[in-house]
């Protein structure tokens, strides 16, 4: 053998041992590869890939889970809803996100327990995907939102308190791809109608559609470790290699949750009001 094969060969080898290593230390209990949650949201606008962490926000997780696992997404999801801080936040302290999930549902899902920044270590960057909250109790059940930008705020202690209780918001997820559709639908005109003042000049106009939501199912463990060398260890967030941002993580072990069905609670809301939930 040549020595330029000599040397290739301990090229492959070396990466072989890191990639191994790397494995090992990011394996769940058991020695298994740890269960890795991607849902797709096909919308009018383009498709959003968000990462699920159901394993550090089991509760947020599965009440966004549900509402792809038995259709509801599918079937009534638009996002409906940009705030822009620069224009049309009525809150404090002003934020960038926009908002989607079931706008007007003639049911409510229960609250979902809310779980803090604090307690699962998941903040607001840019692309975190997060429960919008019904009340002091949780998180809303049919509803989330993607915020553009880094939103300090919104964590707890932030500042962004509608409830007055300082617990801020229930981050869950990340967008993986497709925060150019994110940014281009927060650009769209917000001229829809609301009963509600504090959501005026927000409602979009007309609203995105989710065509469809669905589980990833085809991306591999190796796939998730070259995702995780992509971010940047001393940022609070971090763009990857295809434009996406991402928020620094290490390998997490997500739990399958189970569907939850719509018709099991019943709150009827008001057309287009949304008064129960503020961000």
């Amino acid at each position: 053998m040549s020595d330029r094969g000599r040397c290739e060969l301990v090229k492959r080898w070396v990466v072989l041992c890191a990639a191994l290593v790397a494995g090992c230390s990011s394996m769940a209990p058991g020695g298994k590869p740890p269960a890795l949650i991607d849902v797709e949201l096909q919308t009018t606008a383009g498709d959003i890939d968000i990462e699920v962490f159901a394993d550090k926000a089991p509760a947020s997780a599965h009440a966004f889970l549900a509402l792809v696992d038995d259709g509801t997404l599918t079937r009534y999801g638009t996002f409906y809803r940009a705030v822009r801080k620069d224009e049309n936040d009525h809150g404090n302290p002003k934020i960038d996100v926009i908002e989607g999930g079931w706008q007007n549902p003639p049911t409510k899902l229960p609250a979902a327990r809310h779980e803090s920044t604090r307690e699962t270590g998941l903040h607001h960057l840019d692309g975190t995907v997060s429960l919008g909250r019904s009340g002091p109790e949780g998180g809303a059940g049919d509803d989330f939102f993607i915020c553009i930008g880094d939103q300090p705020s919104l964590d707890i202690g932030g500042g962004r308190d509608p409830f007055g209780d300082g617990q801020g918001f229930a981050a869950f997820g990340r967008v993986i791809k497709g925060m150019e559709v994110v940014r281009k639908i927060h650009r769209m005109p917000t001229t829809g109608p609301s009963s509600d003042p504090y959501l005026a000049g927000q409602i979009l106009d007309p609203p995105v559609r989710i065509l469809k939501a669905f589980r990833q199912t085809h991306r591999s463990f190796d796939a998730a470790l070259a995702r995780d060398r992509m971010t940047q260890p001393s940022a609070l967030g971090s763009t990857a290699s295809d434009g996406s941002s991402c928020a620094k993580r290490t390998i997490d072990c997500g739990r399958s949750t189970s569907k939850m069905p719509l018709t099991s609670f019943s709150r009827t809301l008001g057309p287009a009001t949304l008064s129960w939930m503020r961000l």
